[in-house]
């Protein structure tokens, strides 16, 4: 029994089908989700979509920040439950860095560090304070 007169070649192909996967599968960026959430109008135009019998769940259940439409009332909850949802939640929460900035930690200019970011500590004790102290102020 001889060797095999050549090498097959079975997965030649497989780069150029990891690129077009990897550019089908695209989401869109956090900064542009972010975008997208603090803009009035477009929080309106989302809120304001008409019924949609080709959505899941007729387009009434929708996550902005995931981009996902859920086909109920309850799959809404057990997605905003999740650890996706959460993180993705917690991703959009961070400043996005600037241009200049990105360009200064490429080595494009003189990186300094940022210094008018507040701690997430001090940002979330600020929050529960202001958060009492309306509480007391309604209160009384």
């Amino acid at each position: 029994m001889g060797q095999p007169q050549g090498r097959s070649r079975h997965h030649n192909n497989k780069l150029r089908q990891k690129k077009s996967f990897r550019s089908k599968r695209r989401t869109r960026d956090t900064d542009q989700i972010r975008r997208d959430m603090l803009d009035p109008i477009i929080v309106k135009k989302v809120a304001e979509t008409p019924v949609d019998g080709d959505l899941p769940g007729m387009g009434r259940f929708y996550c902005m920040a995931c981009n996902r439409h859920m086909i109920d009332d309850h799959a809404m909850k057990a997605h905003l439950r999740s650890k996706v949802h959460k993180r993705k939640i917690k991703k959009l929460q961070d400043e996005p860095y600037s241009i200049k900035e990105a360009e200064e930690a490429a080595g494009m200019g003189n990186y300094s560090a940022r210094t008018d970011v507040v701690p997430k500590a001090t940002l979330n004790t600020a929050v529960s304070a202001a958060c009492v102290n309306a509480t007391l102020e309604v209160a009384e």
